[in-house]
C-alpha cells in the first residue's frame, strides 16, 4: 500500500512538469506585452493539472484493481510480471470498460464550468468542419500506409498494438460490436479530444506560442498511446487536430477526425476477425 500511495503522489505531481514551466513562460510573455496565442474560450492551467493528475491516478488504481498482485510487484521494483487475464492475452471485456471508465472519470474535474462553445465550432460551419475532419482522416491514412511496411503483421505478437487489438476483440466477443463502437469510436475520441485539444492545448496556448502548445499536447498524446513504432502517426494526428481546433475555434473537426480514425480501426479489426 505504501508503494501505491507513493505512485499516486507522483502521479498527482507529474503534470506540474508541464504546468509550472508554462506558467512562468506565460508570465514572462505578459511582462513583455506579447498577445496570447489563443484568444478564444479556454480552460486554465489548473484544469490541466487536475485533469491529468486524475487521469494518471485513476489508471494506476484501475491496474491495481484489475491485477493487484502484478501491480504490487511493479510498484515494489520487482521483476516485470506476466499478467494472466481470465480470457487470455489482452484485457477482458470488463477490464476494457473499467479502463475506459478510469480515463473518462477525468472529465469530472473539467466539465463543470467548461467553455461549452469549444465543443462545437465558432469560425467554421458544421459542414466545413465535417469535411475538414474527413480530409484530415484520409491524409493520415496515407501516412499510415507509409508506416505499415515497417510494422509486423497485425496478427503477429510483435505488432505494437497487439495487446490492444486482442483486448478489443474480447470486448466485441464478450459484449457486442455495438459496445466496442460506442467505447472505442465514440467515447474515447470525445474524452481524448476534451483532454488534449480542449484542456491542454487551449490552456497552454493562452500563455505560450501556439506552435509550442500544439507540439507539447501532440507529443504527450502520442506518447500515452504506448506504441513507439507508430508514434509519428499519433504525433501528426495530434498536431493536425490541434491546428484544426485553432482554425475552427472549436473541437468539432478534431472530434470528427478522431471518430473516423478509431471507427476505421474497429472496422478493420472486425474484418480481420471475420476473415481470420
Amino acid at each position: 500500500m505504501t508503494h501505491l500511495l507513493f505512485v499516486l503522489a507522483v502521479a498527482c505531481l507529474a503534470p506540474l512538469l508541464i504546468v509550472v514551466p508554462v506558467h512562468f513562460w506565460g508570465r514572462a510573455r505578459e511582462r513583455a506585452g506579447k498577445a496570447p496565442a489563443w484568444d478564444g474560450p479556454a480552460w486554465g492551467l489548473l484544469h490541466v493539472w487536475l485533469a491529468f493528475a486524475w487521469l494518471i491516478a485513476a489508471q494506476v488504481l484501475t491496474v491495481w484493481l484489475i491485477a493487484p498482485g502484478a501491480a504490487e510487484r511493479i510498484l515494489s521494483g520487482g521483476p516485470p510480471p506476466t499478467i494472466e487475464f481470465p480470457s487470455g492475452g489482452g484485457l477482458s471485456g470488463d477490464q476494457v470498460l473499467w479502463t475506459m471508465a478510469a480515463v473518462a472519470s477525468s472529465l469530472l474535474v473539467i466539465l463543470p464550468g467548461a467553455p461549452l462553445r469549444l465543443l462545437w465550432t465558432t469560425r467554421w460551419s458544421p459542414g466545413y468542419a465535417l469535411l475538414a475532419g474527413w480530409i484530415a482522416f484520409l491524409a493520415l491514412r496515407l501516412l499510415m500506409v507509409v508506416l505499415v511496411p515497417s510494422l509486423p503483421d497485425i496478427t503477429s505478437a510483435e505488432h505494437p498494438q497487439r495487446e490492444l487489438t486482442d483486448s478489443l476483440s474480447r470486448l466485441t466477443s464478450e459484449r457486442s460490436l455495438v459496445m466496442t463502437v460506442l467505447v472505442v469510436a465514440i467515447a474515447a475520441p470525445l474524452v481524448e479530444e476534451l483532454l488534449f485539444r480542449g484542456v491542454m492545448l487551449t490552456a497552454l496556448a493562452r500563455r505560450i506560442p501556439f506552435l509550442w502548445a500544439n507540439t507539447i499536447q501532440a507529443a504527450l498524446f502520442a506518447t500515452l498511446h504506448l506504441a513507439t513504432p507508430i508514434w509519428p502517426f499519433f504525433f501528426v494526428m495530434g498536431l493536425t487536430a490541434g491546428w484544426m481546433v485553432r482554425q475552427s475555434g472549436g473541437l468539432l473537426p478534431a472530434i470528427v477526425l478522431h471518430v473516423l480514425n478509431n471507427g476505421s480501426a474497429v472496422a478493420l479489426l472486425w474484418y480481420f476477425s471475420r476473415t481470420g
